[in-house]
């Protein structure tokens, strides 16, 4: 599916497969896959998720979606991130089938806790879809 009006895509210390998440779940996966709403935690927030997004997950083919996509990628990549390894952003990098970038953040975690980080990383958001324009 093509969308004329999306200009760019932004990944921010994203899993290259979307059910690398699953392993999160613990017990939630058991009563999501039974159909019935269930809570999770990551990174010391707690998320309410739908027995749908399981299906989704599964269902979702990043590698095609990508390369049929043909949009301009900016990849934010976390050297030190505990939940998503940065070949996860390589990968994104190779199936994109438009123009990529990876921006390497060293000192980052993966929900961008530091304020300097969060900040950085919009400055940067912003600066690119000027360039993209």
């Amino acid at each position: 599916m093509q969308v004329s009006s999306i200009k760019g895509v932004v990944t921010i210390a994203s899993p290259s497969q979307p059910d690398h998440v699953l392993h999160h779940f613990g017990d939630a996966l058991t009563r999501l896959e039974q159909g019935i709403t269930a809570s999770i935690k990551v990174a010391d927030q707690q998320y309410e998720i739908q027995p749908q997004f399981i299906k989704d997950l599964r269902e979702y083919d990043m590698c095609e979606n990508l390369s049929l996509m043909n949009k301009p990628v900016l990849i934010f990549s976390v050297v030190n991130d505990a939940l998503v390894n940065g070949y996860n952003a390589d990968e994104i990098d190779q199936w994109t089938s438009g123009p990529s970038r990876i921006v390497t953040l060293d000192k980052a975690d993966h929900i961008l806790s530091d304020k300097t980080d969060a900040q950085f990383v919009a400055d940067e958001i912003v600066e690119w879809f000027k360039e993209i324009d």
